[in-house]
């Protein structure tokens, strides 16, 4: 599965977490193997880094798409990623929970990173 493919899927609905799923089962079975038959860190790096562009990709190009939105915010209450935080902090405004959001992107990267989320918005 293509990044432009993963963005489609879930701007048509599906969560982050579903598409990640799709797409390490895809990587399995290019390699012959069951979900089944695999260990559960067999591909979760590359899955992550999917996951990543994904995010990196919503933010920039669907910024102010509820769509997008609604899938990173959920994504980032599962995951302890920066790119998914910096994704959604950087470029969508208000959505409920964002104060949370913003104060556990600070704890888990702080610094630098972080100082461009603005929290006032």
């Amino acid at each position: 599965m293509e990044v432009s493919e993963a963005i489609e899927r879930i701007l048509l609905g599906e969560s982050l977490a579903q598409v990640v799923a799709a797409w390490r089962e895809e990587a399995l079975a290019a390699l012959g193997l069951r979900l089944d038959e695999a260990r559960p860190e067999t591909f979760r790096p590359e899955a992550i880094r999917f996951a990543n562009k994904v995010c990196r990709t919503l933010g920039e190009r669907h910024e102010g798409d509820s769509r997008a939105e609604t899938a990173l915010a959920v994504w980032a209450r599962q995951v302890d990623e920066y790119d998914v935080y910096d994704a959604l902090l950087s470029h969508f405004r208000s959505f409920d929970g964002r104060d949370a959001l913003v104060r556990r992107g600070r704890q888990l990267f702080p610094g630098p990173l972080t100082s461009h989320w603005d929290d006032t918005w």
